[in-house]
This record gives C-alpha cells, sequence and structure tokens, in this order.
C-alpha cells in the first residue's frame, strides 16, 4: 500500500485508483477487452503506457497462473 494524505493521494502528487472506481469503470463498459485491460493493469499496478505496449506474447501462462513481461520506457521508444 501507498501511503500518502487523507485524500488519497500517495506523496508525490501521483494519484490512484481505488478497487471502487475500477469496478466503477468495468460495470460501464461492455467491450471484454476493455475489461480486460482495467483488470491487469489494477492488479498488476502498471502504468498506462506499460498496459498500452503489452503484446500478446509478453503474458505467459502455466500451473501457478500468468506472468506479464513490462517494457520499460526509454527516452525514445521502448526496450525489451
Amino acid at each position: 500500500m501507498v501511503e500518502g494524505d487523507k485524500q488519497g493521494k500517495p506523496e508525490g502528487g501521483a494519484e490512484f485508483l481505488t478497487p471502487s472506481e475500477v469496478e466503477t469503470m468495468m460495470a460501464t463498459t461492455s467491450s471484454t477487452r476493455n475489461k480486460a485491460m482495467l483488470a491487469v493493469g489494477f492488479e498488476a499496478g502498471l502504468r498506462a503506457s506499460e498496459l498500452l505496449n503489452m503484446h500478446v506474447g509478453d503474458v505467459a501462462f502455466d500451473e501457478r497462473g500468468a506472468s506479464i513481461r513490462v517494457r520499460e520506457r526509454l527516452e525514445k521508444g521502448f526496450s525489451d
């Protein structure tokens, strides 16, 4: 859990969605793709750019569940 002020904003100014906000967003979309993106992004704690730059090959499933390779943002482009 990120520590922050009493208004839910962590120190440093970044803002995060609450579980109820994510549930509301998921309830308002009928797109399976968008629901999956919201769920994965929230559960994995991904930045929007990390989520939007994912490829199908970045997700691997095994007996323990799934793992996601997150690409790091560089000055120009992305790195594996």
